[in-house]
């Protein structure tokens, strides 16, 4: 059984999202459901439980993290649309991406059209590590059958590489031995340092998006996972207090940017890195062919 923590009072219960007996708060939206697994067992040992147990006991508002808070209540989320666009008399719901009515037959939210396209389950070749969607049995490079992951889909793939980018930049400063870099960063207003801090984790996800195509030979495949990374970098400006409607330009950026480095990487195969590098410097730092930053910026 679960062990967690109520987020309003910070009273252990069984079940992260049953109510507590203490103060009798239920998490109810997504977002609470998210926070309730956050501080639970799931993801945390019982000394961390203590920690976040006494600092809601204090009144303290736990750093949750929104890009983890917002893979977390994706799913949540659509069990919400599926709760409120259920029509119980006919047994349809319209279809989250598309909006055409169908009848699920587990409480998915996407018709079978849709979810083939946006989220299809993944196959992965044992031999290459190559990894397909669900349509094909024999991997394209080296022939052998493809191994089905009935619990993959492209979505969860998507949401996971969100989260370790957000998770790898947290732990470690990229930066660290960058003596350059360090002090152009510092030299920055505090909203300048905020947009350069967005667009080195865009940077991040992009480099995740390149070392994912060695492996995903499906271009179709490989759009629907990076949709649902940026996605949920959207999402996560939006429980930051961003307006739902202008977050709908975030993934417009987003991928603006990666084509602009797409771009950059086509343009010289044999100097890619340090073209790329170069251009990462200017969208972070506002540094433009400065060799010492673009070197600082490979290593």
């Amino acid at each position: 059984m679960t062990l967690a923590v109520c987020t309003a009072c910070g009273q252990y219960k069984f079940g992260a999202l049953v109510r507590c007996e203490r103060c009798s708060h239920l998490p109810v939206t997504a977002l609470d459901k998210a926070k309730a697994m956050t501080v639970s067992d799931h993801n945390f040992g019982g000394e961390t439980l203590e920690e976040f147990k006494n600092l809601i006991e204090a009144g303290t508002e736990l750093p949750y993290d929104p890009v983890s808070l917002a893979s977390s209540s994706a799913p949540f989320q659509e069990e919400a649309y599926f709760e409120e666009n259920f029509d119980f008399t006919n047994g349809m719901l319209s279809c989250k991406r598309c909006n055409c009515p169908f009848e699920p037959t587990n409480e998915e939210v996407f018709c079978p059209r849709c979810m083939e396209e946006a989220n299809p389950l993944l196959s992965v070749c044992m031999s290459c590590d190559k990894v397909y969607d669900s349509s094909g049995n024999f991997c394209q490079k080296c022939g052998n059958r493809l191994i089905q992951r009935s619990e993959r889909r492209a979505l969860e793939v998507g949401r996971e590489i969100a989260v370790s980018v957000r998770r790898i930049l947290s732990n470690k400063d990229p930066l660290e031995q960058c003596e350059f870099l360090l002090q152009l960063r510092g030299q920055l207003p505090s909203e300048d340092l905020a947009s350069s801090q967005h667009e080195f984790e865009n940077f991040a996800m992009y480099t995740a998006v390149m070392a994912l195509r060695q492996f995903v030979e499906s271009g179709e495949l490989l759009v629907a996972i990076v949709k649902e990374m940026v996605e949920i970098y959207r999402a996560s400006f939006v429980i930051q207090g961003v307006r739902e409607v202008d977050s709908q330009q975030i993934p417009v950026l987003y991928m603006r940017r990666f084509d602009e480095y797409d771009r950059v990487v086509a343009r010289n195969p044999d100097q890619w890195m340090l073209l790329l590098a170069d251009t990462v410097t200017k969208n972070c730092y506002g540094v433009e062919r400065h060799l010492k930053a673009a070197m600082e910026m490979v290593l």
